[in-house]
């Protein structure tokens, strides 16, 4: 049967179609495994972009999790597997959890870390803690393990692959192992670095350090450039078109073009505080939209710090103020979130979370506790769910409360 030419037209763009989104959803470049969020803030580039659309009514508590460990360090993040098990770490134990109603899957026990687990398309878990990388099956039995890796036992950075599987990561220097577990490179900074390795689509490396640079690397662990700036140990986020963006000390915000050329530098309101900073990579909404939020060091001297939307060419868009509450700090250490629709999710230091429409309006602010401090990013599950990590361990699990009362939940020091 011969086909008319239009008809043969119309079938040929849909199989081109189909071919083009196949081949979008397994972009390597993107960093993107076949699982909702596999990584700290997604996806190597740390755009922060969930798939699901989040919370957009008042918040409601649905359970309360006290996660196991001797708490101290949490995670800046959470991970979840092909098969819907987030991992979360909190007190120095690396916890597999169903987000359904969470159900304690299996533990291990590592030491302090801030580090989010990286999860690869075979379903291991990458982790770091105390002085170590270790490689975990999907029940939490060790695969491999390598130790004493530079002396310093508190591990802050979220590992990365890239394209070819090689394991990123810095830990006062930028580290790189296969997936067995086999050395490559590493490329020692003169201090201390604990910041998250970004990726770039032609696999250059960005990351800060506390020798106050920010540096290039590419994929093989030669430097390509550096650039003097007090990072404070930030984590480094990536636009569409490989602008690369950096908070720093003084709450500034800048701007780079992959080649290390400055594009431009926001000075926020906070900058004019000695110990202000920007500590999460920014996240980036899918029209481009770069959000971050401040954060002032010590008591007494700022009742505010802001979060911020700022556009592609470094003009604001709009900023919202985060009042100190109890704590003696205000502003956001945890890493933003924004879903489909350029909504964006925080949650700081004054123990409350929010949720805002993509012109700023705000959609809702919940106490999840008044003085604490929630340093991880808020995590969407599933459209209209949430899970929120405070200090101590525990895990709360929002659901959108439309035409419901409630109140904040309050619980005792015996949780």
């Amino acid at each position: 049967m011969k086909l008319a030419p239009m008809a043969m037209a119309i079938i040929l763009a849909g199989i081109l179609l189909t071919f083009t989104l196949t081949a979008s959803a397994h972009d390597d470049s993107t960093g993107r495994a076949d699982s909702n969020w596999p990584m700290f803030q997604h996806d190597v580039r740390h755009t922060g972009q969930s798939p699901y659309v989040g919370i957009v009514s008042s918040p409601l508590v649905q359970w309360v999790k006290q996660l196991p460990g001797n708490c101290g360090e949490s995670g800046k993040g959470i991970s979840q597997a092909r098969d819907g098990t987030v991992y979360i770490a909190a007190c120095g134990v690396l916890s597999a959890v169903d987000p359904v109603d969470g159900a304690i899957k299996w533990t291990f026990s590592g030491g302090g870390s801030r580090s989010t687990p990286v999860v690869a398309d075979d379903g291991t878990i990458y982790w770091g803690y105390g002085d170590s990388i270790v490689a975990l099956t999907a029940i939490g039995e060790v695969d491999w393990r390598q130790t004493d890796l530079s002396m310093n036992y508190i591990f802050a950075s979220s590992p990365a692959l890239t394209k070819d599987g090689s394991i990123i990561f810095s830990h006062d220097g930028l580290f790189s192992f296969t997936q067995d577990g086999s050395f490559q490179w590493v490329y020692p900074f003169s201090w201390y670095s604990h910041a998250s390795p970004a990726i770039g689509a032609d696999g250059t490396i960005y990351i800060g350090s506390g020798d106050n640079n920010f540096y290039a690397f590419s994929p093989d662990g030669d430097r390509l450039w550096q650039r003097a700036i007090v990072t404070y140990d930030s984590s480094a986020s990536i636009g569409s078109d490989g602008t690369v963006y950096i908070g720093t000390y003084h709450a500034k915000l800048y701007a780079f073009q992959p080649d290390g050329t400055e594009q431009w530098v926001f000075e926020s309101d906070e900058t004019r505080y000695f110990d202000s900073a920007v500590f999460a990579p920014p996240a980036i909404g899918q029209d481009g939209t770069i959000y971050f939020g401040t954060h002032v060091c010590c008591g007494g001297v700022a009742d505010y710090a802001h979060i911020y939307a700022i556009n592609p060419d470094g003009s604001l868009k709009w900023k919202f103020p985060v009042h100190r509450g109890g704590n003696m700090n205000p502003g956001v250490v945890a890493p933003l979130v924004v879903d489909p629709e350029n909504h964006l999710f925080a949650c700081a230091d004054n123990g409350s979370c929010y949720g805002f429409a993509a012109d700023g309006t705000l959609l809702w602010e919940y106490c999840i506790r008044p003085h604490i401090y929630i340093r991880t990013a808020p995590y969407i599950v599933a459209d209209g769910n949430m899970l929120i990590l405070g200090e101590s361990g525990i895990l709360y699990n929002l659901g959108s409360a439309t035409h419901q009362a409630h109140l904040p939940l309050m619980l005792s020091n015996s949780h």
